[in-house]
């Protein structure tokens, strides 16, 4: 998988995406302002440390989405059990043997993967203001 970090070197702002929390259209919305794709989409902040030099991280803005966390587990259940689907379409039945296996995906990494990296913190639910 093609693994791309998006930063605007200009106003030397990096956005870490994150899974299921709106980071693809995030991505996009801030390419059309002048981000570029850069390292790994989803990728943490370490692989940008190349970028900093000696005592230079404070130039620099980090951003990342978050998303409410019952509609991410919602989110991460039904990306689990997509591939699986027959006709691509889910059941009752489906959600419920799905949520069996939510306890998978309620995991700091899985809801919040970069939020001790980022300065500032867009909520998906509120993204359109909050950018």
């Amino acid at each position: 998988m093609l693994r791309i970090m998006y930063i605007n070197w200009d106003h030397r702002l990096i956005y870490l995406a994150s899974p299921r929390s709106g980071s693809v259209s995030t991505a996009d919305a801030l390419m059309s302002i002048g981000f570029v794709k850069h390292k790994g989409h989803h990728a943490p902040l370490s692989m940008a440390n190349p970028l900093f030099s000696d005592g230079t991280r404070h130039q620099w803005t980090t951003i990342t989405t978050v998303r409410n966390h019952w509609d991410a587990v919602i989110s991460w259940v039904f990306w689990a059990a997509y591939p699986q689907l027959p006709d691509h379409s889910m059941t009752v039945r489906h959600v419920e043997k799905s949520l069996l296996k939510a306890g998978d995906f309620i995991n700091y990494d899985r809801l919040w993967l970069h939020l001790d990296s980022a300065d500032i913190v867009w909520r998906q639910e509120t993204l359109k203001i909050d950018m």
